[in-house]
């Protein structure tokens, strides 16, 4: 046989409430915890988190130091090859210039013999 559903079948509960404590000198900005050693551990905790952050803000600030230098440095040295290479070049050119001068004289001269 059938029944029909039932709702809330059981006598309501209370709901648990709590009387809130109140200090005369509370200070908002400052973390509260009645366990001092948890209190201990969250402050050492946020050094360990702060002095972290510190040393990875270093590390990155000699990191973009060293890799600047490096660049500097390799900037030099391309600059250093540059300069003999353009130098090679153009003592190349100059001697292929004076060979070919050297030719049309010789061709002007023995077109002159004949």
């Amino acid at each position: 046989m059938r029944r029909p559903l039932l709702l809330h079948n059981h006598r309501p509960l209370a709901i648990k409430q709590s009387i809130p404590k109140f200090e005369e000198d509370f200070n908002p900005d400052k973390h509260y915890d009645p366990n001092r050693e948890r209190a201990e551990l969250a402050k050492l905790k946020a050094e360990h988190k702060r002095e972290r952050k510190g040393a990875m803000r270093e590390l990155r600030k000699d990191a973009n130091f060293v890799a600047r230098e490096q660049l500097k440095e390799k900037k030099e040295k391309d600059a250093a090859y540059e300069k003999k290479y353009r130098r090679l070049i153009a003592e190349i050119q100059g001697e292929e210039g004076r060979e070919a001068k050297a030719y049309e004289r010789e061709k002007k001269f023995r077109q002159g013999k004949k």
